[in-house]
């Protein structure tokens, strides 16, 4: 792991109750939000015609995801 998701990893052990949901269904979000970005960048402009259409069939989930994680409770904290 890196440094960041690391620090993601110790603020979720740390945290318990309504502040751990939210916790973790803000990194949910955020990392959805990521993969799509990235997998749709992929599927327009990647050269490799195999990891192109890889990204192509592999958004359509990615984006499903997405939606879900669009749709957890967002508690009141702050992240």
């Amino acid at each position: 792991m890196n440094a960041r998701h690391k620090m993601l990893l110790t603020r979720l052990r740390s945290a318990s109750g309504a502040n751990f949901d939210m916790l973790y269904a803000h990194q949910q979000l955020q990392a959805h939000q990521q993969a799509v970005l990235l997998f749709t960048g992929e599927s327009q402009t990647a050269k490799d015609a195999d990891l192109k259409k890889f990204a192509r069939c592999a958004l359509p989930t990615l984006q499903q995801q997405l939606s879900m994680a669009e749709q957890l409770p967002k508690g009141g904290a702050k992240p």
